[in-house]
């Protein structure tokens, strides 16, 4: 699996994936177009608040994900938020979703510790979207844990699930 920054060659790959990803359980939302191509271009110019990624493997586009940096006082520091992830359908269920983040923490060692600290006092397995995001289920709470109500590893601000 490679993960790369966003390319001019990539815009319609990662089109096609967003709106793919705001079209299904996964998103509280919808999202107008130009929303996304405004967030491809910021992408691809390079921004200190946010990093647009393309995934592939073998040469063929899987997923995207999109990163926000901030500083969290309650996060005791810097926090890099996996505001959006996605991948095919082809691929979920195949571990990517694990490698993402081995890349996303070795990536950003200086967000590793506070991101752990989070994940263990949520009780939550990895990082979702959304708590109804069918999904992503491997990556919401484990063992009947919620996590709280705004919180860095949810790329929304929503309501504990059930």
């Amino acid at each position: 699996m490679e993960i790369r920054d966003f390319q001019p060659q990539d815009r319609q790959a990662y089109l096609d994936m967003a709106v793919d990803f705001y079209s299904g359980d996964a998103s509280l939302f919808d999202v107008d177009m130009k929303k996304f191509e405004d967030t491809f271009e910021i992408g691809v110019k390079g921004s200190d608040l946010m990093r647009g990624l393309i995934i592939t493997e073998g040469g063929q586009y899987i997923g995207y994900a999109l990163l926000a940096f901030y500083w969290s006082c309650e996060a005791g520091g810097f926090v890099v938020q996996a505001e959006e992830l996605y991948f095919t359908p082809e691929t979920r269920g195949k571990g990517c979703g694990h490698r993402f983040f081995e890349w996303l923490f070795a990536a950003y060692p200086q967000a590793r510790s506070a991101g752990e600290e989070a994940l263990q006092q949520a009780g939550v397995s990895g990082s979702g979207l959304c708590p109804d995001g069918v999904g992503s289920v491997g990556f919401h709470p484990t063992d009947g844990a919620k996590p709280p109500l705004h919180s860095p590893l949810y790329g929304r601000s929503a309501p504990n699930p059930g």
